[in-house]
């Protein structure tokens, strides 16, 4: 996390994580997560599962806002 607070649920767990935390989300565990604070800023680093595998289509999105708005059309 490099600026802001956001809650990820990994699984059955929750964590909160702020400025400095890292989060590791599992391959194969279901994860999503919430942003607590108007202004967040994280460096996602994602690989692929097995060589040759596409990525999974993804977007961010702030809670309200419809698809159009998704922070990655920015």
């Amino acid at each position: 996390m490099l600026d802001g607070d956001v809650t990820f649920y990994v699984g059955e767990e929750t964590y909160r994580a702020g400025t400095g935390t890292f989060v590791f989300l599992p391959h194969g565990v279901p994860h999503s997560y919430t942003f607590e604070t108007d202004v967040v800023r994280m460096l996602c680093i994602i690989r692929a599962w097995r060589v040759g595998s596409a990525l999974p289509a993804c977007s961010f999105q702030r809670a309200g806002l419809d698809s159009d708005a998704a922070i990655g059309r920015r």
